[in-house]
């Protein structure tokens, strides 16, 4: 085809206006971050090593006395510092027909959440999830644990939370 062709004009229908160049409006500018709200505070809190929370151990361990009966320890505690929204988790292998259960005290922390969760994010499957208020949490109190309803073992995460306030907490899982 040679190059010193002019283009040919594109019919228009009779009596129709010619066409017209449009431009379009730049796009609305983005609401200041502030409209969104403060920043997340959450995040992962910092592991630390269980030796800093052996003051919490008696604690600690009256509290599965009383709401992990006839339980047994699996695997040793773990603990985290936390500032307030921030995220810890501990995994472990819940086995077909166990049942379990996850204490965990707090120190500064006024709030404390905890709950064991199957899956991975962002599809999660609560089994249970702590109701009690303050520094101290419990699943599965009192003889109500929560069950690998699969018929092969699973990972679960122990998902503890800062919900109010800034500080150490450790927790332990137990089963039966």
């Amino acid at each position: 085809m040679p190059t010193n062709v002019a283009p040919m004009p594109l019919p228009t229908q009779p009596g129709a206006p010619p066409p017209t160049a449009s431009v379009k409006p730049p796009p609305a500018p983005l609401p200041p971050l502030a409209a969104f709200g403060p920043p997340d505070p959450g995040g992962a809190a910092t592991s630390i090593d269980i030796r800093h929370m052996l003051r919490a151990a008696p604690a600690l361990n009256q509290l599965a006395a009383t709401h992990m009966i006839k339980m047994q320890k699996e695997g040793p505690p773990f603990a985290g510092q936390f500032n307030e929204g921030q995220v810890l988790e501990h995994t472990f292998e819940v086995l077909p027909g166990r049942c379990y259960g996850v204490v965990a005290i707090a120190g500064g922390i006024t709030e404390l959440g905890l709950r064991i969760e199957l899956g991975e994010p962002p599809v999660t499957a609560v089994l249970g999830k702590d109701e009690m208020k303050g520094p101290q949490a419990v699943v599965g109190p009192s003889g109500n644990c929560v069950r690998n309803t699969l018929p092969t073992p699973d990972e679960a995460r122990v998902v503890m939370t800062a919900v109010a306030g800034a500080g150490t907490a450790v927790a332990r899982v137990y089963s039966r």
